[in-house]
């Protein structure tokens, strides 16, 4: 009897040490929901550093892995930290994320769950992202440059800790089986106090869709800033075949955003519009269309062009706002003076490098783009 008692508690402390009889791991599925992304990266993130029991299987390779005995810690959502050290030899770092979570990253195992993005609804007050682009009508084998940034007015999201989200796109007006490509601004308000900060980025070869994670490492959240975070960049088709103008449209259609304590921040998702024309000077935007043909084109001019330090705009509408972007996406500072009722002067500040300059001409219901050649000498 003494015996059985003692063989019971036994047991009873094995399957403590252990997470459920039978349990596996596949590495780098960290979240344990039957495929590898980035929402992985956000468990890795936030598991950085830590350590626990060695799993006998100590390998990266794709396949299932016996589970270690559970470690200490665990997530809100009760999963163990044992899942996040990928290669199992005991600690979550670097190896974990470049051996298992990258190389393995879109494989698959057995039924796949949600991955738990919180998407909250557009227009309400919680934080949204942000797409921006200088250069909202481009033409042939441009390179387009767009902003990625995250407004948060209601001071919702108390501390960021990490990101995930998922973009779609239209594949036509983009050159060969290019798609897009994402860097992280290395002096963003995520990493600006020198922590480490790991970012991960995936598009499908060109194929329409992409997802992105970034995450910090050492257990501290920062305040969102209302700076860029980073940048997606694409490469225009240098022929848009049978079309005098098309849109490239990004949307990113699902977002995790976790702050402090690993809690989940609803977010508004977002989506941005380029127009594609053969000839870019031909394209204005009204009432958030495109409209295509110099017969629907007001009569609005840019000169000198090239311009040295200082240039005029004539319009026969009335003008409301006039915006200088550099090609980086920077706003340039300037002086402007209305001269006549159709006749603008527009001066340079005296540092502004020689370069092209993106000159945006708003009225109440039309809002025109013109590139600008400007010489600073």
């Amino acid at each position: 009897m003494l015996k059985k008692h003692l063989l019971f508690l036994f047991l009873l402390f094995w399957f403590s040490q252990n997470s459920v009889l039978g349990q596996v791991i596949w590495p780098g599925d960290v979240n344990n929901n039957g495929v590898v992304n980035g929402v992985d990266l956000l468990y890795w993130g936030q598991a950085y550093g830590t350590t626990g029991p060695v799993r006998a299987d100590s390998s990266a390779e794709w396949m299932a892995m016996s589970a270690a005995p559970n470690w200490v810690q665990s997530f809100p959502n009760g999963l163990n930290y044992s899942f996040v050290d990928c290669n199992g030899d005991g600690v979550v770092d670097e190896e974990d994320f470049d051996d298992a979570i990258e190389e393995n990253y879109g494989l698959t195992h057995g039924r796949i769950s949600g991955d738990g993005f919180a998407n909250a609804a557009v227009g309400s007050n919680a934080p949204a992202l942000r797409l921006e682009t200088a250069t909202p009508i481009v033409g042939p084998n441009a390179m387009v440059d767009i902003s990625l940034s995250i407004d948060d007015p209601n001071m919702a999201l108390q501390g960021f800790y990490g990101m995930a989200l998922s973009l779609k796109y239209n594949t036509a007006p983009l050159a060969g089986d290019d798609g897009l490509d994402f860097d992280l601004n290395e002096n963003s308000w995520l990493n600006r106090d020198g922590s480490f900060v790991e970012d991960l980025f995936v598009d499908n070869k060109g194929g329409g869709e992409a997802m992105l994670a970034v995450s910090r490492t050492n257990q501290q959240p920062v305040m969102v800033q209302n700076e860029e975070l980073g940048r997606f960049s694409v490469v225009i088709e240098d022929i848009v075949i049978l079309k005098e103008i098309d849109t490239l449209r990004i949307e990113i259609d699902s977002v995790l955003i976790i702050s402090d304590g690993f809690k989940v921040v609803p977010v508004q998702p977002t989506s941005i519009e380029i127009i594609v024309a053969k000839d870019p000077n031909s394209v204005i935007t009204t009432n958030n269309e495109s409209i295509l043909g110099k017969a629907h084109l007001p009569r609005t001019k840019i000169y000198p062009n090239p311009a040295y330090k200082t240039f005029y705009i004539q319009s026969d509408i009335p003008i409301h706002q006039v915006e200088v972007y550099s090609v980086t996406g920077q706003m340039v500072d300037f002086y402007i003076q209305q001269n006549s009722p159709t006749l603008y002067y527009i001066q340079l500040s005296t540092n502004q490098p020689t370069g092209i300059l993106w000159i945006r001409i708003r009225s109440d219901k039309l809002a025109i783009t013109r590139k600008l050649l400007y010489q600073s000498d």
